[in-house]
């Protein structure tokens, strides 16, 4: 009865056999009565089966509607070749998973470890710089790079990880300010840069870690692309604006700058960029629910605003 599963094939069928038992009937008997009888029975039982015919079919759709497919019970010789090789492809996508998520656990802890190594070379060139009196700043400021490369790869790793936790605390704005700044000093120092904290202290709800990278990733722009003045930096009515006098975006980079490994004009032509910094800004600020606004034009610097939800900052007193 396998094959007679298309409802057209069983329609045939049913109105052939009822047509047979009608003439059978007649002609046995002999009587139209016991003919329309024996019909009148056939085209019941008929009904019955493809009642319930219909309703185990909106049973099953109304089951695959739902996602239960262990409730479904294959019927058919193509229907059990259909789940067996649904259940291959799960398998196999299960195990394609797993193995992804063993790969990432091990590229995570594999950076880990090299980060901890890497920083102890690091630090002895440093104590062997201070050792032998050299005082070229070249040097260090290289080490500095290297060392904000590194925070980078770790903080991409750790944006991208299931676990990444969020703590939220009012915390002092001007004094994760202060904090970059004191970080990014040295560099500031050796282009002859200013920085005008013009900010009464404001407390904001955030988490002071991945605000603080923030901040961090934006001076590290700034100093790059910036020759001559400087950079203020401000809050107004929930906004904070960082406004320098450097070399500014241009205007068609402006809506990409943010993507990840996008370079654009002022990237190329320099060749200082590495396009992941805006990005991770970016992943950094939707996390922590912030609204971002780049205005810029080339050589008239660049102005970046970022704004807190009304419930989130709040002024010190």
């Amino acid at each position: 009865m396998e094959v007679l599963k298309n409802k057209k094939d069983l329609l045939v069928l049913a109105f052939v056999l009822s047509l047979f038992l009608f003439l059978y009937v007649f002609v046995q008997s002999g009587r139209w009565a016991d003919a329309f009888y024996g019909l009148g029975i056939d085209l019941l039982l008929w009904g019955v089966y493809f009642f319930q015919n219909a309703h185990r079919e909106r049973d099953r759709v109304k089951k695959i509607q739902e996602g239960s497919w262990e409730d479904l019970s294959p019927q058919t010789f193509v229907e059990r070749a259909l789940v067996e090789k649904l259940d291959e492809v799960e398998r196999e996508m299960k195990n394609q998973e797993a193995n992804k998520l063993e790969a990432e656990e091990t590229l995570s802890q594999y950076l880990l470890r090299w980060s901890h190594q890497i920083k102890i070379p690091m630090a002895a060139l440093l104590a062997w710089l201070d050792a032998e009196g050299i005082e070229d700043q070249n040097p260090r400021l290289q080490v500095f790079k290297m060392e904000e490369y590194l925070e980078n790869i770790l903080s991409y790793e750790r944006l991208q990880g299931r676990d990444t936790d969020y703590v939220f605390t009012w915390v002092s704005l001007k004094n994760l300010l202060q904090k970059a700044i004191r970080a990014y000093a040295p560099l500031f120092i050796y282009k002859d840069l200013s920085i005008d904290l013009g900010l009464e202290d404001v407390e904001v709800l955030t988490d002071s870690k991945w605000l603080l990278f923030f901040i961090k990733q934006w001076l590290s722009n700034v100093v790059k692309y910036t020759n001559d003045g400087g950079l203020k930096i401000f809050f107004d009515q929930g906004t904070l604006v960082f406004q320098d006098s450097g070399i500014g975006i241009a205007k068609e980079d402006l809506p990409r700058v943010m993507e990840m490994g996008y370079t654009g004009y002022t990237g190329r032509d320099f060749q200082r960029s590495t396009g992941i910094g805006l990005y991770l800004m970016k992943e950094v600020a939707k996390n922590l629910n912030l609204d971002l606004k780049l205005e810029s034009q080339i050589g008239q610097g660049t102005s970046l605003k970022v704004t807190f939800p009304r419930e989130t900052y709040k002024m010190s007193h």
